[in-house]
């Protein structure tokens, strides 16, 4: 792993290997994958980001899932703010968009400049 710039990473989180951490926070109990990249964001507590995901200059609150592979890989930027507990899908791009705590992103959603309040946005806001 790499760490650049300012790091805080908490207790009993796991980085895997080949990661990228720049200028973030990583609270406690979180499993950050391989290849990842995370730059100035934080990452709330007990968070899950797979392989290859992503994420600059965003916050993911408490218990968020964020699937991804390397042939699919998610995207988290500029600004988003994911509520706790959101469940992310691999192959989502996800810019400058909040998402209300609980949701579920199915995979390949694409959302700029976006607030997902309920179950009813996520379908209808993606592009």
């Amino acid at each position: 792993m790499i760490f650049d710039g300012s790091a805080l990473i908490g207790r009993h989180t796991r980085i895997d290997e080949y990661t990228k951490i720049k200028d973030s926070n990583i609270d406690n109990f979180c499993i950050i994958g391989n290849n990842v990249i995370i730059e100035n964001s934080a990452i709330m507590d007990a968070a899950k980001i797979g392989d290859y995901t992503h994420v600059s200059n965003s916050i993911l609150g408490r218990k968020v899932i964020v699937e991804s592979s390397k042939k699919n890989p998610t995207r988290i930027d500029s600004t988003s703010v994911i509520g706790n507990s959101v469940q992310i899908m691999e192959g989502c791009n996800i810019r400058s968009t909040k998402i209300n705590p609980g949701l579920i992103i199915p995979r390949n959603m694409r959302y700029r400049n976006e607030f997902l309040h309920n179950y009813e946005d996520v379908v209808k806001l993606a592009i």
